[in-house]
């Protein structure tokens, strides 16, 4: 089911009628399987020619988690594959890659390695997947730190954030962490952040501004114990602070932010949650000026529950459009986008569910193409568990275009999204494969194709197989077939179940529909007025 705001039923059927329905083809679908065991991409990114570089972890025949790097055509050719397992077989944990114009994709990741997880860095020459250097970082503290993001600026150095474990004088703290490496792969700075509780501080993703500086988005633990709040840094190029600011939310509890964008008015806009004043977790989108300065933020709550932003991006024309999930219910979440204009208001929020309603779902990352915008994440459907989906709405006015899902058994996810040159857009998951594990999945489609449509030709309005009248109030019939069954289908061409020819809309809501005689044929456009 899909729900949207700001937009009246009426002017809904007026903009179908003004054109068709939008709809997606999938031109190509790619996994990848190293030896039957679980292979999951985690994310993805792409070139200017629209080649597609997705990475994640890949189990070896001694059932270790191996960093797997891929590339692929825009036309589905997959050139390469790069695999790198740790010196003392230990388990991978791989977070992010960006490419880089000087003919580098770089992957970071982390070991854990006897139990003292390091962070690794690794370039792969675009042209052949051929490893050009590696870094690893390692805290003083023994324990776990982690790479969640990587940003590689026009100045050619790459920018890792996340956090790692710092031992000050015996005392064990988890420090925000970023580091800057050359083109070659050497440390030029690194730059740690302790908050004001000592305790856990941690860094989610990064951007390099238009404006030449870094822009870090997390949260920080404060003086009250697990009392955390929402985080963002901004530092030169050369690793000083330029600005610091915290924001708790209502409730003075856990608040997080997970994603971080620059605007194209020179704005920075983040996502993730507030805790409110019921200990429920709400969407959160702040945003502030380069400066620092304090703008707006915006919250969302439906129904109480975890509601969180995952994924942020901006348009032109200033609206910020965020991906993620949102209890709509007693009993599970939604994918969700939600639309602000850039001043904090306008709010659209637009969802996407599965049949399952007792499940949660959620959209993982967001990108836009073409007046579009686009959210990518997992539906769970009643007799197919956890589907691989992708949908899509108007930027103009929120209206939903299609939606597509995944199912091959079980458990099946989207987690990253990206354009692929040409007018396509690729998304980046795993499938679930009966009898052995996950597989990478990548999906291709060409977001914009349209529903095909049959038309009747002529004025011929009484002839067998046409429905009449149409557009219609209450119900319709089609001529000549009244007794037999037709899918229908909704405006995003999904199906709705089957109808009998002579009494098409019955207990419908007004509104833009399909009529397909059978699975194979052309489906014709139908509208209720009322």
């Amino acid at each position: 089911m899909t729900s949207y705001t700001g937009t009246a039923v009426s002017a809904a059927i007026a903009v179908a009628l003004a054109g068709l329905a939008f709809s997606q083809d999938l031109r190509w679908a790619r996994q990848y399987d190293q030896v039957g065991e679980t292979d999951r991409a985690t994310a993805m990114t792409t070139d200017a020619d629209g080649n597609i570089y997705v990475t994640g972890t890949s189990e070896n025949d001694q059932s270790n988690d191996e960093i797997a790097v891929l590339k692929y055509t825009s036309s589905g050719s997959r050139e390469w594959v790069a695999r790198y397992a740790s010196p003392g077989d230990d388990d991978a944990m791989v977070n992010a890659i960006a490419y880089a114009s000087y003919g580098q994709v770089v992957v970071v990741a982390g070991w854990e390695e006897t139990g003292d997880n390091d962070i690794l860095v690794r370039a792969h020459l675009v042209s052949n997947g051929q490893a050009d250097w590696e870094y690893r970082y390692n805290g003083s503290g023994y324990g776990d730190d982690d790479a969640r993001a990587v940003a590689v600026g026009p100045d050619g150095r790459t920018y890792v954030a996340g956090s790692a474990i710092v031992d000050v004088g015996g005392r064990i703290t988890r420090d925000l962490l970023v580091i800057c490496l050359d083109y070659q792969g050497h440390s030029e700075w690194v730059y740690t952040y302790d908050g004001p509780g000592n305790g856990r501080d941690e860094a989610n993703d990064i951007v390099y501004g238009d404006d030449g500086n870094l822009y870090v988005a997390g949260f920080s633990e404060d003086t009250n114990d697990e009392d955390y709040d929402n985080l963002v840094i901004s530092l030169t190029t050369d690793g000083d602070v330029r600005w610091l600011q915290t924001n708790d939310g209502p409730g003075n509890a856990d608040d997080r932010l997970y994603a971080i964008t620059y605007g194209a008015d020179g704005n920075i806009y983040a996502t993730g949650y507030q805790t409110n004043t019921n200990l429920d977790r709400d969407l959160y989108v702040l945003s502030r000026t380069s400066a620092g300065a304090f703008r707006w933020n915006y919250r969302v709550d439906p129904a109480g529950g975890t509601d969180r932003g995952r994924a942020i991006t901006t348009l032109p024309n200033g609206d910020v459009w965020v991906a993620g999930d949102l209890w709509l219910t007693a009993t599970n979440t939604d994918m969700a986008m939600v639309r602000l204009n850039s001043a904090g208001g306008g709010a659209w929020i637009v969802t996407n569910h599965g049949t399952d309603s007792v499940i949660d779902d959620r959209a993982t990352d967001i990108g836009t193409l073409g007046g579009m915008v686009f959210a990518v994440g997992g539906s769970y459907n009643v007799g197919r568990g956890r589907d691989f989906t992708v949908f899509a709405c108007s930027a103009a006015n929120g209206r939903i275009a299609w939606s597509y899902a995944y199912d091959n058994d079980l458990v099946d996810d989207g987690v990253a999204l990206a354009t692929a040159g040409s007018g396509q857009l690729a998304a980046a998951g795993y499938k679930h494969v009966t009898g052995e594990a996950d597989n990478f999945l990548i999906l291709c489609f060409d977001p914009f194709t349209g529903v095909t449509e049959r038309h009747p030709g002529g004025n011929n309005t009484n002839r067998d197989g046409h429905l009449r009248p149409n557009p219609f109030v209450g119900t319709a019939r089609v001529q000549g077939r009244a007794n037999e069954e037709f899918l229908l289908l909704d405006e995003v061409g999904r199906p709705l179940g089957r109808v009998r020819g002579d009494d098409i809309g019955r207990g419908l809501p007004a509104g833009v529909y399909f009529l397909k005689q059978d699975d194979h044929s052309a489906p014709v456009r139908i509208v209720k007025l009322r």
